[in-house]
């Protein structure tokens, strides 16, 4: 079975979330929250071999290191760049595998989700994405070995990614799709964990 080597960009908790409009302790928490969710869901997944996390944040890298996840300090001051560093990282680690992209706001994701979409993109030759809940952004990207994709994550990164030749996973779950952006998109998770329950 084709292995798959996860690489997690988290940013430094006190400039993440940025568009979330509250005080910036809460917003502190929400994105150490997700953050811990995230790394914890994705450490329990079947699918995934490996993960290293990118962090310019010490504590970060300290919590991820608990969980036994490999990281690298980020030297970055953009995302791109971040992800970039950390997939060369990740292929100089564990050479020869499928490299996967995982944002770390997605406070429904299971590992079962995770799973599923994982094992759709080992089953593909071509870079496979997530595209978030608003049809824009892009909430994972795969990578077979030998292929080359640009990064373009950020706002309006399913376009792009799909300008690459990327291939949407139609099918993904709600989970892989949810991330948190904005007070809206924590008011819609609200009310759809209301409705779930």
């Amino acid at each position: 079975m084709i292995e798959v080597s996860l690489v997690i960009p988290v940013k430094d908790l006190d400039r993440a979330k940025s568009r979330l409009k509250v005080p910036l302790q809460t917003r502190r928490s929400i994105a150490e929250q997700l953050m811990q969710h995230t790394l914890r869901t994705v450490n329990a997944s079947e699918a995934v071999s490996n993960v290293l996390v990118v962090a310019s944040d010490p504590g970060i890298r300290n919590y991820a290191r608990t969980l036994g996840i490999d990281c690298v300090e980020d030297m970055h001051d953009e995302l791109n760049g971040a992800i970039q560093s950390g997939l060369r990282a990740a292929a100089a680690l564990w050479p020869g595998r499928m490299l996967g992209v995982l944002v770390s706001d997605l406070p429904c994701l299971t590992s079962a989700a995770l799973d599923r979409v994982v094992m759709e993109a080992i089953a593909s030759a071509r870079p496979r994405t997530v595209v978030d809940r608003a049809g824009t952004g892009t909430t994972f990207l795969s990578i077979p070995a030998g292929c080359d994709v640009p990064m373009r994550f950020g706002r309006g990164s399913a376009q792009r990614f799909a300008a690459e030749g990327c291939v949407p996973i139609d099918d993904a779950p709600f989970e892989m799709r949810a991330d948190l952006d904005t007070v809206t998109d924590l008011e819609d998770l609200a009310r759809q964990g209301q409705r779930r329950a």
